[in-house]
Parts: C-alpha cells; sequence; structure tokens
C-alpha cells in the first residue's frame, strides 16, 4: 500500500504540474500566426472512442491486458 500511495502521489505531481499550452489559447507571436490553429469551444464534443486496442507489459509478452477493446465514451459519461 505504501508504494502504491507513494506512486500515486508522484501521478498526481505530474498531473499537477502547471503548464504554458493551451489547446485555445490564440498565440501572438510573429513566427507562429500562419501555423496556428484556433479552435473554437462549441464545436468541443469530447467523446473519446479506441478501436481494436491491444496492451501487454513488455515484461509479459505473451500475457495480453487487452484484446480488440473497442468502446465509445461519450460527452458527460
Amino acid at each position: 500500500m505504501g508504494k502504491a500511495g507513494g506512486a500515486a502521489y508522484r501521478i498526481f505531481e505530474i498531473i499537477d504540474y502547471p503548464t504554458s499550452i493551451s489547446a485555445i489559447a490564440i498565440d501572438e507571436e510573429e513566427e507562429f500566426k500562419d501555423k496556428k490553429k484556433i479552435l473554437n469551444i462549441e464545436d468541443i464534443k469530447g467523446k473519446v472512442e479506441f478501436r481494436n486496442v491491444w496492451f501487454r507489459y513488455p515484461t509479459r509478452k505473451e500475457d495480453f491486458v487487452l484484446q480488440g477493446l473497442s468502446i465509445v465514451i461519450n460527452p458527460n459519461e
């Protein structure tokens, strides 16, 4: 339990680390004006879809954790 708690603490430190990257911010620097993509918040649906996902740990190559997982997670689910 102690190791799991320590690992979770480190993971949440990374997740909570502040960043200057924003998917919706407009970059005013001249060199990026032609490269930027402005997102319209109203167009973002929040739907997540995985199709035929397979996963195994590198240390156990013969044992798959996921085999052919397909799932759709709709907004607000």
